[in-house]
């Protein structure tokens, strides 16, 4: 399956990588490798990570890579990453998550 990255999440995933390279350019390039190559495996295994809590739409499901909570929707024929958020997040506080220009 396709994996799409909706505007926001690509905007989140280098937000969270240029904080990380203020204080290591080498943590920041582990972080976001291991971070894509959990996306990558949603190709094959789109239901892979568990249904968001939150949410409770068996379609609305996650990932966790290192402390980061990678949101994603399984559509038709994608996969749509739609928000990169730390753990400690509160999914309450994004507000637009389900915006599909997000």
């Amino acid at each position: 399956m396709k994996i799409v990255w909706r505007p926001g999440a690509a905007n989140d995933l280098e937000t969270i990588l240029q904080r990380r390279r203020a204080y290591s350019d080498a943590s920041a390039e582990r972080l976001g490798s291991a971070i894509k190559r959990h996306v990558s495996l949603l190709e094959d295994h789109a239901y892979l990570g568990r249904a968001v809590p939150e949410v409770e739409v068996e379609q609305i499901r996650e990932i966790v890579e290192s402390g980061f909570r990678i949101w994603y929707e399984v559509r038709t024929d994608s996969i749509e990453i739609f928000a990169v958020v730390h753990s400690r997040q509160d999914f309450r506080e994004l507000a637009n998550w389900n915006d599909p220009e997000n």
